[in-house]
């Protein structure tokens, strides 16, 4: 890296001939000031690489140093900074940490030469972070995205996009509770995937659980399991979500329809590391680290009483937001041409896009994101027999959503006569349902799903085909 800079806030002015005289044959240039105030006036010019900050000014309590901390971790995420202090507190040091001090150093015997050796510690991880770094910015401008397994990629090289990569990269090894937020569409679960994949759990077990798609009486027999005989029905034990991802990981999706009921079952969970079966007195230890998702404020929900804030508080402690994809709209072309690809060898077709239809898709706005954008492109190269696809093709149909329309069959309703669909096309969404979710789990191998469902791969495209062409309403809510 270039000459290293460091900003020493010191209000103790002998302190700075003893910092400069020590640091100084490493190379380093340096700024010194008195004050966090004056520091934001120079940090305008002078850009540091580190930040030596004592907490303590002219007698006052450390919550100055402690502020000024958080402000540079906010504004300045690549600054590190080496906290002093001439008092020695536990809790002040832990705080300091959990602010995102790189090191704490006490004043005192051997003070200087222990901040030396942690200033060079400090500029090595430096040089290591940006040849890393250099390393995943080609990795992810090759691949037009962000690797996260054998043959999978979150699609996308925009800033937004790169920003969410390095939030992985940072939070993965980290054993704490993640909150990923953002519109339905955006890749939520990708996100938690990727950050199983590069966390230090990832040859355990990943378990996804719709927290929506479980009635209130069912949700926790299904996150914590029953003891035989607990209740009518209960023939036998049976494990929850969390006993099964022991030692692994559970995304906890739509968590914001969590009733409110089992909102302190869960905070428990968090807390403590432990579980009771339903009926059972016996508290059992899991290991589970935990990825919550959401669409809602939760911040708004817990204004209105129907999300508890130390439960928010307590998921929200690395949170993520996950840009929609008209705020990311460099990356449609890169989204296109792989699901274009994707759904071309899954139906064995040649298609493409011609140019005003692709000018055409990156003007849209995609209020359902890249879910949005995905069923598109399916429909439209299952439903066009041309090899290019024009504009008028776009098959922009809202009602033959393939996951619309198979969502969660459950929750069709029917009150009245005018709710019956004609038999033939149910039986249609429910088979065009079952293939998709079966080469969803195949990774959308066509030939191993054709194995498995004991029919051809042209087969498989009809089922598809014949469901997207269909006039079905099964009055599934998108």
């Amino acid at each position: 890296m270039s000459t290293a800079t460091i900003l020493i806030i010191e209000d103790e002015l002998s302190y700075w001939s003893h910092y400069k005289r020590k640091l100084a044959p490493l190379g380093f240039l340096f700024e010194t000031v008195r004050h966090p105030k004056e520091a934001e006036a120079v940090m305008k010019s002078f850009r540091p690489n580190l930040i030596l900050l004592d907490l303590s000014f002219n007698g006052s309590s450390p919550d100055t140093g402690l502020n000024f901390l958080s402000k540079v971790r906010e504004d300045f995420p690549d600054i590190k900074v080496i906290v002093i202090t001439a008092f020695t507190d536990r809790q002040v040091a832990l705080e300091a940490i959990q602010r995102g001090a790189s090191d704490f150093l006490e004043k005192g015997s051997g003070f200087l030469d222990a901040l030396r050796f942690r200033v060079q510690a400090v500029f090595e991880r430096l040089q290591l972070e940006q040849q890393i770094g250099a390393k995943n910015e080609w990795e992810i401008d090759r691949v037009g995205g962000y690797p996260y397994g054998a043959g999978k990629v979150m699609v996308g090289t925009s800033q937004e996009m790169r920003a969410t990569y390095e939030f992985i990269d940072k939070v993965a090894k980290v054993d704490e509770t993640i909150l990923i937020m953002g519109e339905s569409g955006t890749g939520k679960e990708l996100v938690a995937q990727a950050v199983h994949y590069h966390s230090q759990r990832s040859d355990k077990v990943f378990l996804p659980l719709n927290c929506a798609a479980f009635p209130v009486e069912l949700i926790e027999d299904e996150l914590f399991g029953h003891q035989h005989g607990a209740f009518s029905g209960a023939t036998s034990d049976r494990t929850g979500a969390f006993e099964a991802a022991d030692g692994g990981i559970i995304f906890l999706d739509e968590i914001g329809e969590m009733p409110i009921s089992m909102q302190p079952r869960l905070l428990r969970v968090l807390q403590e590391k432990k579980i009771k079966r339903i009926g059972e007195n016996v508290e059992r230890t899991v290991d589970v680290r935990v990825i919550a998702a959401t669409n809602r404020d939760l911040t708004e929900e817990v204004r209105r009483g129907n999300f508890r804030e130390d439960l928010f508080y307590r998921l929200n402690s690395l949170p993520i937001h996950l840009p929609p994809l008209r705020h990311r709209r460099q990356d449609l072309p890169l989204l296109i041409r792989y699901f274009s690809d994707l759904f071309c060898q899954q139906y064995g077709v040649q298609r493409r896009f011609t140019s005003e239809a692709m000018e055409h898709m990156q003007k849209l706005d995609w209020p359902g994101n890249i879910r949005q954008l995905r069923d598109l492109i399916q429909r439209s190269i299952l439903m066009s027999d041309r090899e290019e696809i024009p504009v008028q093709d776009l098959d922009f149909s809202s009602h033959t959503e393939l996951e619309t329309i198979v969502t969660d069959l459950s929750s069709m309703s029917l009150s009245t006569e005018s709710d019956v669909q004609p038999y033939v096309d149910v039986r249609r969404a429910f088979e065009a349902w079952y293939v998709n979710e079966v080469l969803r789990i195949t990774d959308g191998n066509q030939t191993r799903a054709a194995q498995l469902l004991d029919i051809d791969r042209n087969s498989i495209r009809r089922i598809l085909k014949r469901a997207m062409g269909s006039k079905i309403d099964l009055g599934v809510s998108s």
